[in-house]
């Protein structure tokens, strides 16, 4: 019997967008349609035809009308229609025709397309809308509330973060909309009516702006929303005393020297202008401009860190305290010699400083406020261009002494980009800390720094960019519920390939649920610990606790869990390290989630996962050393071998 006709989930690094990863199987099916007519309790006015409302007008609040349905308790639904326009109203699911003491699915209905995905948390006979003011002539039209079955994994992080892209380049995981700018390449039919120009002329697939007196000079496009982010690629051919990205009043990037450049930026006013920095003198020929709306918060991170097959980033909240991460000329420079967008660091735009360092002496530094007994972990990426002998230097700058010199000597790999790091002890008293780039005496030593992180932990995370302040990335969350029909509570397989990491000071796990840790299969790691452990949970007593010492949990492992009626094991990398032929499992139904948490909402999963499987059998020893095994780490060849053989389409 193959694996494939067992397994009921199949969560890899796959598609995604803003919010959602999906999950290979099962593939996304919709049921039939649950709302077929509507019912008028109060309404001051009312027409309906089928499932649509064609008429709507409240007299005042607690007026509703209504649809009989069977929503079903930990189901997943999907909910969407039209509305003629914006209104005060709610839907509520509810147990009974007046719709009270229901549960508020959607509030405050916009104009056009309304439309959301909800687990029922309890289950429900009636779904309508409920007034709790007066409005007049409103249209519901292409209602439709079907219930969905599909494994595809909620995230939730509300903040940008980075990761290591297919091309080995650090970058924003962000989903672009479509190109916002007309004629970008300056090379269309008529270039001069797509740009307002002023001080600037447009030929051969450039635009050149020329300000010689420091007078306004640029080319702009109202096309932005105010508050939307937008992600900008923007090639300088060449550029004196600068070149600037505007929105508005908001400098988006100052650019000093020629080359690619990309970012984002928060939309301060309609226009986008690309124009002279301050009262400078300056001229600069640019030969493409490209602009896009971008989704950054909530996105997945699918790391390419190290090569090879992605993998799903998950981590805990971090703050890189540095300022100024990536502009060097905002640092103080001592002995040395610094020069701006010089070389084209790990983002593959032109934005790294070079720095050629005098003999010895204290070079660069920057100033962080600290918390004294914290330990915090200072990383940033380094290319070594000649000469040796390169040192950090932590210094108390509250009690005016050193911590610590270190040098990068084992760090550094030749002359490429090294991602180097030093964790550190903020001592006694300290409230401040600097935190220095220097030569050892007599050295000569040039090198290029980007991407300065200081954050508070024991280990780096990854990138967090900043441009003036503190910046902090939330804690990635990946969550299923509603899925009680994808796993076995009475007996079944949880896998997945992790690499936790380093050792932390917190649990991490990732299991199946009820929502509690009452019920649950789960596997991780403790706190300051690399063992693994397994808990099985029913009712709120301990089924079976099982566990395996890891050699090393800073690689990936292949693991498995397995419960049945007095039938527990734990497997790891082919090998069943742990049974217990001892104890009850819940009953049919109770499993309902899918999460990386300890079966409640703490000890969050962070590291790093190539895959997650569920199983509704608990599976054979054979079929475990096959699933868990070194020749069984997919049960497809290679993610194009999956794609061929499963159909999945994202909605």
């Amino acid at each position: 019997m193959s694996l494939l006709d067992d397994v009921s989930i199949v969560v890899t690094p796959n598609a995604y967008k803003a919010g959602t990863l999906y999950g290979v199987l099962p593939t996304a099916t919709e049921g039939s349609e649950l709302v077929t007519s509507w019912t008028n309790k109060d309404f001051a006015s009312f027409a309906s035809s089928g499932s649509n409302i064609t008429q709507m007008v409240s007299s005042g609040s607690g007026n509703n009308n209504y649809s009989a349905v069977t929503i079903t308790s930990g189901k997943i639904y999907k909910l969407k229609f039209t509305s003629s326009q914006a209104i005060t109203c709610q839907i509520r699911i509810s147990a009974n025709t007046n719709l009270t003491g229901a549960s508020v699915v959607l509030n405050s209905l916009v104009s056009g397309t309304n439309e959301i995905e909800f687990t029922a948390p309890s289950t429900y006979a009636y779904i309508g809308f409920y007034a709790p003011g007066s409005f007049t002539d409103t249209q519901i039209t292409n209602f439709t509330l079907k219930e969905q079955t599909k494994s595809d994994m909620v995230v939730t992080r509300a903040t940008a973060a980075t990761r290591v892209d297919e091309n080995g380049l650090v970058n924003y995981a962000e989903v672009l909309g479509s190109e916002e700018v007309t004629c970008g390449d300056f090379a269309c039919s008529d270039p001069n009516a797509a740009w307002t120009r002023v001080q600037s002329t447009i030929s051969n697939g450039e635009a050149t702006i020329t300000s010689p007196d420091g007078s306004y000079a640029g080319i702009y496009q109202n096309f932005l929303t105010v508050g939307k982010v937008y992600s900008y690629n923007i090639d300088v051919t060449s550029v004196t005393n600068g070149v600037s990205i505007f929105s508005g009043s908001s400098l988006s990037r100052l650019i000093t020297s020629s080359g690619n450049y990309q970012g984002n930026f928060v939309a301060s006013n309609v226009r986008l202008e690309i124009k002279r920095n301050g009262s400078d003198i300056m001229s600069a020929t640019i030969s493409n401009v490209s602009v896009k709306e971008a989704d950054l918060n909530n996105v997945p991170r699918i790391d390419y860190t190290g090569g090879g097959c992605p993998h799903i980033l998950a981590e805990p909240q971090r703050t890189n305290i540095v300022p100024y991460s990536e502009d060097l000329s905002q640092w103080t420079l001592a002995n040395g010699t610094l020069t701006p967008n010089a070389t084209v660091s790990p983002d593959g735009t032109q934005n790294a400083g070079r720095v050629v360092f005098n003999n010895g002496g204290l070079d660069l530094k920057t100033t962080v406020t600290v918390v004294a007994g914290q330990i915090y972990t200072i990383s940033f990426y380094i290319k070594l261009e000649s000469g040796a002998g390169l040192q950090g230097r932590f210094y108390d700058n509250s009690n005016g002494a050193n911590i610590e010199y270190y040098t990068f000597t084992s760090q550094v790999q030749g002359t490429q980009w090294s991602r180097v790091t030093r964790s550190v002890t903020a001592p006694s008293g300290c409230t401040e800390m600097q935190i220095w780039l220097l030569a050892a005496s007599s050295s000569l030593v040039t090198a290029s720094f980007w991407g300065a992180q200081f954050e508070a932990g024991a280990y780096l995370t990854s990138y967090i960019p900043t441009s003036g302040s503190a910046v902090t990335r939330n804690q990635d969350v990946f969550t299923r519920d509603g899925i009680t029909s994808l796993i076995n509570s009475t007996e079944g397989v949880l896998f997945a390939e992790v690499n936790f990491g380093q050792i932390d000071t917190v649990a991490r796990y990732i299991g199946v649920s009820n929502g509690s840790t009452t019920n649950r299969a789960i596997f991780g790691i403790e706190a300051n610990d690399s063992r693994l452990y397994y808990f099985f949970t029913n009712g709120g007593s301990g089924s079976a606790t099982l566990n395996s010492l890891l050699s090393d949990i800073s690689i990936f492992y292949k693991i498995a869990i397995k419960w049945k009626l007095n039938d527990f094991a734990l497997w790891v990398n082919g090998v069943e390290v742990g049974t217990d032929a001892l104890g009850t499992t819940p009953s049919a139904g109770t499993f309902n989630q899918l999460n990386l948490t300890s079966g409640g909402s703490s000890q969050r999963f962070n590291g790093e996962i190539k895959q997650l499987q569920v199983y509704k059998t608990a599976l054979t020893d054979n079929q475990l050393i096959q699933l868990t095994g070194e020749a069984g780490t997919h049960f497809f060849e290679s993610y194009t071998e999956m794609a061929e053989a499963l159909t999945y389409t994202i909605q």
